[in-house]
């Protein structure tokens, strides 16, 4: 239904988030970044019943590093194709201690989201 709230289950350290033995939900702007974050964390093809989930994120430490940028910048685009209600303003790629590190800035309703997360 348009104009419909969702929520979804809140996650903490890759499992449901639990105060007073109730379940946490999300929902708006937390909801997108926890799905988003989701979608990038995982090996695109490694959940066989949503082939087209997850990123390929995972493969930016065997390319070259003059050509991580475009390819870090294809891959979020790539992964988060299903979201429509989000808008992609900025990706960027690090790398610092043999860590590989992406920051992206989403447009969502409005606002700008950060986020960042390790490879």
């Amino acid at each position: 239904m348009p104009g419909m709230m969702t929520m979804e289950l809140k996650l903490s350290g890759g499992d449901y988030a639990v105060t007073d033995g109730r379940l946490d939900t999300v929902s708006g702007a937390a909801e997108i970044l926890q799905r988003v974050l989701m979608k990038l964390a995982a090996r695109r093809g490694s959940f066989a019943p949503m082939p087209d989930f997850g990123s390929r994120l995972h493969l930016l430490p065997e390319v070259k590093t003059s050509e991580r940028a475009a390819l870090c910048e294809a891959y979020v685009a790539e992964a988060l194709a299903g979201e429509p209600e989000v808008a992609i303003s900025s990706v960027g790629v690090s790398e610092a201690g043999g860590e590989l590190r992406v920051a992206l800035t989403l447009r969502y309703k409005g606002d700008d989201l950060d986020l960042a997360l390790s490879i």
